[in-house]
């Protein structure tokens, strides 16, 4: 049975000012002119954001819960995601709730614990298989949760064992000695990419101390310094 969807109009207004979109109950945004805001995910925060033309950047969760759910006061109230998935903007699964409400949740209580270095598994590679049967490697629990778009303590759950599945990934931890090559393959180009621009802003802080205090200074391998006695001259 195909589900029905709902179609809202709001104003909403951003940084750069207010303007009207179209939002969608399955969680697509459009402009009044009716072309749809592709959203993009923020790998900071685990959320989706989207461009809204007029009106600046905005939480896609939060726009569609102003839509659905509008609520007197909402502008200081917070968006919950009931499934915990960060991905998941579906008007159903979204919701306003105080932040008291919101942090005295159980995940919430366990997010700065599950946020510290886990000292059992330091140091330690996650795989994963996502809902599609493909397999991936991680990092660690932190770099899973914000590639699935879970939460961190359901992540953490699951590869405990506590939970099947994590917003649909079946996780487990694996030593790096584990690994496929697949995995050291990626780790050696990511420290190859590191090198690569650590090397460039050498170069770059060392072409701008040539340019600010001289070749003598730092042909001699000094660090130059405006109290220094290690002035640039030129010698007669």
């Amino acid at each position: 049975m195909a589900t029905s969807i709902e179609i809202r109009e709001i104003e909403f207004t951003g940084r750069k000012g207010t303007t009207t979109v179209i939002v969608r109950s399955d969680g697509r945004i459009f402009t009044k002119d009716g072309d749809e805001l592709h959203p993009y995910l923020n790998k900071k925060t685990g959320y989706f954001n989207v461009h809204i033309p007029d009106a600046g950047e905005a939480y896609v969760h939060r726009i569609v819960c102003m839509a659905f759910h509008p609520v007197e006061g909402m502008e200081h109230l917070q968006c919950d995601h009931i499934d915990n998935n960060k991905r998941n903007n579906k008007a159903k699964n979204l919701r306003f709730v105080s932040r008291t409400f919101n942090n005295s949740r159980p995940h919430a209580r366990k997010m700065k614990s599950m946020n510290r270095k886990n000292t059992n598994h330091s140091g330690q590679v996650v795989r994963g298989y996502s809902p599609r049967g493909e397999e991936r490697y991680f990092k660690n629990g932190r770099h899973a949760a914000f590639f699935i778009g879970c939460s961190h303590p359901l992540v953490y759950m699951a590869l405990d064992g506590k939970v099947a599945f994590a917003c649909g990934w079946r996780l487990e931890w694996v030593n790096e000695e584990e690994a496929s090559l697949e995995y050291k393959a990626m780790v050696i180009e990511e420290q190859i990419e590191a090198d690569k621009v650590r090397e460039e802003k050498r170069k770059q802080r060392r072409a701008h101390q040539r340019r600010k205090y001289g070749e003598r200074v730092m042909s001699e391998g000094r660090t130059y310094h405006p109290w220094s006695k290690y002035k640039t001259t030129e010698e007669n």
